[in-house]
């Protein structure tokens, strides 16, 4: 469909995966909250819409992609459904806000996939699921925090490769996870923390992990950790 308007049914409640892939047709959201499913790539690069952007409240799956470069300058927010656990790969990459959005999670978070919110900007201050155990790679990449974000829960044990890479107003004063095993590459590089507290079960601070920080000038770092990369804190004051 590459014109006019798309109002789709109140009744409806499964939408299959790529059905509106990079359509060009005017949807009218936001979506029914009778809407159960959502399928990969559903809404991938379907540039127009009319109304305010809200994910149906009772959605119990969301495939990957779902709303990948979703939009031209809409207004709206994203509230993950309480049915979901894991938010998927790529679900919300680059949508195209006009003044950017809020990202609001439940407490039944458990994943984040990779590349799941990168290039987005958040004007509310992120408020982290308190069971989130793992951020997939670039989940959070070249984002903007405008309003700011807590540091992440102590239950988080994975953080992907470049899972904040170059993204903005992160704590400046960032104490991670007390179960983190890991600092994985490029997690943090270029960011604008001044200050990082490694004092948990930390054991690995992955090549370029916090490299380019330039603002970055105190670090502890705790008894467990046993190797740290190449340049992990390169191109640093520290």
């Amino acid at each position: 469909i590459k014109q006019g308007n798309l109002v789709l049914p109140d009744s409806l409640e499964y939408i299959d995966h790529g059905v509106f892939d990079q359509n060009q047709c005017a949807f009218k959201i936001p979506l029914s909250n009778k809407i159960r499913y959502i399928g990969a790539s559903a809404f991938s690069g379907a540039s127009h819409s009319f109304g305010y952007f809200r994910l149906p409240e009772f959605v119990e799956f969301m495939g990957g992609d779902c709303f990948y470069d979703y939009g031209e300058n809409i207004e709206g927010e994203i509230t993950i459904p309480k049915s979901i656990t894991t938010v998927p790969s790529l679900a919300f990459e680059s949508m195209n806000f006009a003044n950017g959005t809020s990202l609001t999670f439940h407490d039944k978070v458990l994943r984040i996939e990779s590349r799941a919110f990168s290039e987005n900007q958040f004007n509310n201050k992120i408020v982290w699921p308190v069971n989130l155990i793992s951020i997939g790679a670039q989940a959070f990449s070249s984002c903007n925090f405008r309003g700011g974000m807590e540091n992440l829960p102590d239950g988080l044990s994975h953080l992907g490769d470049g899972a904040f890479f170059d993204s903005k107003n992160l704590p400046e004063n960032l104490n991670l996870p007390l179960h983190l095993s890991k600092v994985s590459g490029y997690a943090f590089f270029g960011t604008n923390i001044r200050s990082v507290n490694i004092s948990g079960y930390t054991e690995t601070i992955e090549g370029n992990a916090f490299a380019s920080c330039e603002d970055l000038t105190t670090v502890k770092i705790g008894k467990y950790v046993e190797s740290i990369g190449s340049w992990a804190f390169g191109g640093c004051p520290a």
